[in-house]
């Protein structure tokens, strides 16, 4: 909702006492895990760098934000657009850095905020959304997806047993996790160090960790 131009407009039309609690990532980690997440989705073909290089053509062409890569790491446009309509007491900006050091104090700040009890204290040692991309796509979707074998596998075995089996199957079949080019990452963080600096202003906050 962050990058949506329309997003706080229509939020706050509706939910005039809305209070909003908006968690930033270091954009060049952000980045790379939304382009992750697309080729886990298998929507993305292209490399990190062709991917990039095609953004502003793949824009004028009417991709979807899904695309927009590089333009969602600049950040301080888009909170602007929360905080000129609702005002700081109504929004609350959290570093995701904290939240993965001291999730259990981060979220505590967050119930503060919120007017909510800090009794609840959420498991921190689930992972969720962990990156998966199949090294051979044709398997994964025997696995997942509508295949004779999975009909075949559902009448004859025990949910938990099929599930087992999938389970192994997928991690069998899993591609490592790529890491990101160091020369793309230093060319990244030079693209973002005058946002970065100017976020810092903004709102006060050092970010030197993000460049």
């Amino acid at each position: 909702y962050l990058y949506n131009e329309r997003a706080a407009e229509r939020a706050y039309r509706r939910y005039p006492d809305l209070k909003l609690v908006i968690i930033l990532r270091d954009p060049v980690d952000r980045l790379f895990s939304h382009y992750l997440h697309m080729r886990r989705m298998g929507d993305e073909p292209l490399s990190l760098s062709s991917a990039l290089k095609a953004e502003p053509l793949r824009r004028a062409r009417g991709y979807g934000p899904s695309y927009h890569y590089l333009s969602q790491g600049f950040y301080k446009a888009q909170i602007e657009r929360f905080v000129t309509r609702a005002g700081w007491e109504k929004t609350k900006i959290v570093l995701f850095d904290d939240l993965v050091k001291d999730p259990i104090s981060t979220v505590q700040s967050i119930y503060g905020f919120l007017g909510v009890s800090d009794r609840f204290l959420p498991p921190v040692d689930e992972v969720h959304n962990a990156f998966y991309e199949p090294r051979l796509r044709a398997i994964d979707e025997l696995v997942m997806g509508r295949s004779t074998l999975k009909r075949i596998a559902r009448a004859a075995l025990p949910d938990r047993l099929r599930t087992q089996g999938a389970n192994l199957l997928r991690a069998l079949n899993a591609a490592p996790k790529p890491k990101l080019d160091p020369a793309i990452r230093e060319e990244l963080k030079r693209l973002y160090r005058a946002e970065i600096e100017a976020l810092e202003r903004y709102l006060d906050r050092d970010l030197s960790a993000w460049y």
